[in-house]
């Protein structure tokens, strides 16, 4: 009898040791994903220039992901700004640009972290006058990385155009400031601006965890601990 005993003791004292080891590794998952889920952002810096006038010098950036700096953008050197008005009010504005790439006219803007970064694509909205530029390249570290011509040229005549340039393995895994620039031709010396400037991608830099995650964290560690004592 007493062998008896002692079989199914260990037998049931192996299983328990299964079973706590399983839900341990589900912890452990479930902890993994929230905190990894915690640490990610698709936006990382971002402009809305919505109360912009088009005079300004230059414009803080509106949004930022945890960890990030509140950059500017700025106008190359002999660009023009000045109060547009409707309906060019809500950008930030170049009254001006070159039938050509002009070595000095441009939009200059910067992402800056402390922490690790990478950057996927660059969301940009544009207001273009008819005799505006109708193509822009897109610049890092002098060397083009992206160019594209606004889609509307080609169809329905309008002013609103969109873009993203996907950017390549050579935007994984940054940090500090990196700085682009923005360059406007193929028009006949009138205006265009941005609407909105979004550079999106991911961040290792956590962000403030919300308190539902240590709720559910709480959670899940009282019902590993239940099932085990069971």
């Amino acid at each position: 009898m007493n062998r008896v005993m002692t079989f199914h003791s260990f037998g049931f004292s192996r299983r328990q040791s299964g079973q706590r080891q399983l839900f341990s590794r589900i912890g452990c998952l479930v902890l993994s994903f929230l905190l990894v889920s915690s640490a990610s952002a698709t936006q990382l810096t971002a402009w809305n220039f919505k109360d912009a006038t088009g005079a300004e010098p230059d414009y803080l950036a509106t949004d930022v992901a945890a960890g990030f700096q509140h950059t500017l953008i700025t106008r190359g050197p002999t660009l023009l700004s000045h109060d547009v008005g409707a309906p060019r009010a809500g950008t930030f504005w170049n009254g001006a640009w070159p039938n050509g790439t002009g070595l000095d006219q441009y939009f200059e803007f910067s992402i800056n972290s402390a922490g690790n970064y990478s950057i996927s694509d660059i969301f940009f909205s544009f207001y273009t006058d008819p005799l505006g530029p109708h193509q822009w390249h897109l610049y890092f570290n002098n060397a083009e990385i992206n160019n594209w011509t606004d889609a509307w040229i080609n169809g329905p005549p309008g002013p609103d155009s969109t873009h993203t340039a996907t950017l390549d393995s050579a935007f994984q895994n940054l940090s500090g400031t990196t700085t682009f620039r923005l360059y406007g031709n193929n028009g006949t010396g009138a205006g265009a601006g941005l609407k909105e400037l979004s550079i999106n991608g991911s961040t290792s830099v956590p962000e403030t965890l919300p308190v539902g995650v240590f709720g559910l964290t709480a959670a899940v560690l009282f019902f590993i601990r239940s099932r085990v004592r069971d």
